[in-house]
């Protein structure tokens, strides 16, 4: 993959004192290119050597912990039809005068849990 040999053991030598970091954490203090780190962290995520601990910020951003461990599961993403629906309801609202709703009583509303974790995004026709 054009990694230097070093560039792994730098990380696990940076990451062995038990602290979760992101990729571009580990990239900025060991001075190398945020892909090559993930590129190390995969590797070692595929064979045990470290998990992922937890997802940080909007776009959710994998932070690494060396060691074994069990990942943590992925967010769901915000898919076109999701945005899409949501869209209709604030616009249906606009149209009607009727109390603007919050961004969580939106995903309330549209995001229904199926089993194994699965979001199912229910879209509702608006009369025009």
């Amino acid at each position: 993959m054009g990694r230097r040999p070093e560039t792994k053991g730098a990380i696990i030598a940076l990451m062995s004192d038990g602290v979760a970091r992101t990729s571009l954490e580990v990239a900025n203090i060991i001075d190398c290119e945020k892909k090559y780190v993930r590129a190390v962290f995969a590797d070692l995520v595929a064979d045990g050597g470290a998990h992922i601990p937890e997802y940080r910020g909007a776009n959710h951003e994998m932070v690494y912990r060396l060691g074994e461990g069990k990942n943590a599961k992925k967010p769901v993403n915000r898919t076109p039809e999701y945005l899409l629906a949501r869209k209709r309801v604030k616009d249906s609202l606009k149209r009607t005068g009727k109390r603007q709703l919050s961004e969580r009583e939106l995903d309330r509303l549209y995001r229904a849990r199926m089993p194994g974790g699965r979001a199912l995004i229910l879209l509702w026709s608006v009369r025009w």
